[in-house]
């Protein structure tokens, strides 16, 4: 049996949670130099995302994880913590690699 993880109503992987949690903990710690305690910091309260740091953040996500993450479509809440960053780059990621309906 694989752990998982519940928030806010959705069931994530840890195995592979925890793969793209590092990934994230690493954008953080190379890209903006920001070291992060734990995976539900508040990172808006605490300042740690400031809107140069938010467009550097999407940037690097996109880069690192080959997702495209719609401006008109992101919600503040998706980036409070490390947690929230972690469901909101598997939602895109299952959408990316979801099979397209259409004719045989």
């Amino acid at each position: 049996m694989i752990p998982a993880q519940q928030n806010m109503g959705c069931i994530v992987n840890l195995t592979v949670g925890n793969t793209i949690q590092d990934a994230v903990v690493r954008i953080f710690r190379d890209k903006l130099d920001v070291e992060i305690s734990s995976s539900e910091t508040n990172l808006l309260e605490t300042g740690i995302i400031d809107s140069l740091k938010f467009i550097d953040l999407v940037y690097n996500l996109e880069q690192e994880f080959g997702i495209t993450m719609p401006i008109e479509s992101l919600e503040v809440d998706q980036f409070r913590t490390i947690a929230d960053i972690v469901l909101l780059v598997s939602r895109l990621q299952s959408q990316v690699t979801a099979p397209t309906g259409g004719p045989s």
